[in-house]
C-alpha cells in the first residue's frame, strides 16, 4: 500500500510541476518541446509498476 501511495504521490508532483513549467514559459516552439518531455517523464512515471510485475 505504501508503494502505491508514494506513485500517486510521484504522479501529482510531476503534473503539478509540469503546470507550473507550462505557465512560466510563452507559447511558442518551446512549449511544444516542454509538453513532449513532460509527457513522455509522465508516461514513464505511470508505467513504472508495471516493470515490477515483469520477471
Amino acid at each position: 500500500m505504501e508503494y502505491v501511495r508514494e506513485w500517486v504521490l510521484s504522479v501529482l508532483v510531476l503534473v503539478v510541476t509540469a503546470a507550473f513549467f507550462e505557465g512560466i514559459f510563452p507559447e511558442g516552439s518551446m512549449s511544444r518541446y516542454l509538453k513532449y518531455i513532460f509527457s513522455l517523464i509522465l508516461l514513464a512515471v505511470i508505467l513504472s509498476p508495471v516493470t515490477l510485475l515483469l520477471p
